[in-house]
């Protein structure tokens, strides 16, 4: 048996990303009703010609926040696992 998690869920939308516009009320509900840990995130792809943007959210009560993200470093040679990276500069904690 492996130790495994379902860590959230993506889709993409077809248009330019905004800072006014992210997941739809449709996009929160499903999150918060099946996606209900707190580690669990929802990432969204927006796709715009030749842009990408992505971005992930967490819940935050009956809402959704944006959440820092970075990416782990590849496991060690010995190691089962990635090791943490440092988040870029501009990542916070929330």
């Amino acid at each position: 048996q492996r130790n495994e998690h379902i860590l959230g869920w993506y889709h993409t939308h077809l248009f330019a990303a905004t800072p006014n516009f992210g997941l739809s009320t449709v996009d929160v509900q499903l999150h918060v009703t099946t996606f209900r840990r707190e580690w669990q995130v929802a990432a969204l792809l927006n796709l715009n010609g030749d842009n990408r943007v992505l971005r992930f959210y967490r819940s935050d009560g009956d809402h959704m926040a944006e959440a820092p993200f970075w990416v782990a470093r590849p496991a060690a040679a010995g190691e089962d696992t990635p090791g943490p990276a440092e988040p870029p500069a501009a990542v916070t904690e929330p």
